[in-house]
């Protein structure tokens, strides 16, 4: 898609207007970062909105009318995996560029073949990254004294559970449970800072439930073992309702630790005196990526990274489903040989 609008002009300095297409969750995320970036929603659809998270947007039943006829001139899509392709790909085709959450596809296939549709209509769809965020941070660290050259990582990821009616509890809807949403970001940035692994081991169980509701279909425990080059590797550990909730990711190396969380990234010596860091904003994430949005809509040669970001989204998607096909065979299994089946090039490590 040509980035240039179908009926707007873009080179204004007003708000950029917007659709939302998002289900209740979505709207609930989005609506702070929303209130703060250069944009307005003009209209939506989905759940009848609250008045109250993004007063004056012109709600919409059918997400189809809203893209004909509301004159927005961008699009926000923040619903499930199963759903968020098709709805990404109908706004695209009238010349609307995206912007949305991860997961980017609930499989490989399907995250392959997204990209692949992006690649030859020349869509713009930018899908968000929390490792763009916070990739400068993470190399300072990693690059602290003479380097840490990480030989094991420890992901660590305790969230707050959803609601059995949340997409994120559905097997048809998401890609998976803990792992695959509140892990996320964790295993991104782990993506982007170490590549791919050889093989992945892993358990899933459902463990948790919330009170007056049946057990959720996908996982809300999650361990996994991966395997690197020369016998490095990381280990995982997901759950949903198990407190206390936070989220960490620790790179070991023979002399210092590096530790990302999403307020900052911290240096450690091997005996764990703490000896530099640097602060970040995690509240500024989803702010900083529409801001980044609306920049891309109004120049267009600024969205040019946009296939960069796809292939680490790939990427994880396979780390994903390779992670959740060990759980069913018991055996290790490879992320790289659903490039293989799918006859996509391998990620650049």
């Amino acid at each position: 898609m040509s980035t240039e609008p179908a009926d707007q002009a873009l080179t204004d300095d007003g708000p950029l207007r917007v659709g939302l297409i998002a289900d209740a969750e979505g709207v609930e995320l989005l609506a702070p970062a929303v209130s703060q970036a250069p944009l307005v929603v003009a209209a939506q659809s989905g759940p009848r909105p609250q008045p109250t998270l993004l007063p004056g947007a012109e709600w919409h039943d059918d997400e189809r009318v809203m893209l004909a006829q509301s004159g927005i001139q961008a699009v926000l899509v923040a619903t499930s995996a199963r759903a968020a392709p098709g709805l990404s790909e109908l706004a695209a085709e009238r010349r609307l560029c995206v912007w949305r959450l991860p997961p980017v596809a609930r499989s490989f296939a399907e995250a392959a073949e997204f990209t692949q549709r992006c690649r030859k209509q020349g869509w713009y769809c930018r899908v968000a990254s929390w490792w763009e965020a916070v990739a400068e941070q993470v190399r300072w660290g990693l690059e602290y004294d003479e380097g840490v050259k990480p030989g094991y990582t420890e992901i660590r990821v305790a969230a707050v559970g959803p609601s059995v009616q949340s997409w994120r509890a559905s097997l048809v809807d998401a890609p998976g449970g803990v792992l695959a949403t509140d892990g996320y970001q964790m295993l991104e940035a782990l993506v982007g800072a170490r590549g791919l692994p050889e093989s992945v081991s892993a358990v899933v169980a459902n463990v948790r439930r919330r009170p007056g509701e049946v057990p959720r279909e996908t996982e809300d425990v999650a361990t996994a073992l991966f395997r690197y080059e020369g016998g490095r590797s990381a280990a995982v550990h997901a759950t949903w309702d198990v407190p206390p909730f936070a989220q960490s990711t620790a790179h070991h190396g023979p002399e210092l630790t590096v530790v990302l969380r999403p307020d900052g990234v911290a240096v450690h010596s091997r005996a764990g005196e703490l000896l530099d860091e640097d602060t970040l904003a995690p509240d500024d994430f989803l702010r900083g990526e529409l801001e980044r949005f609306v920049a891309a809509v109004r120049q267009p040669d600024l969205a040019s990274p946009q296939g960069v970001t796809l292939e680490r989204h790939m990427a994880v998607t396979a780390l994903l489903q390779a992670t959740y096909l060990s759980a069913r065979t018991g055996q290790p299994e490879s992320p790289l040989k659903f490039y293989e089946v799918q006859g996509w090039p391998e990620p650049q490590q």
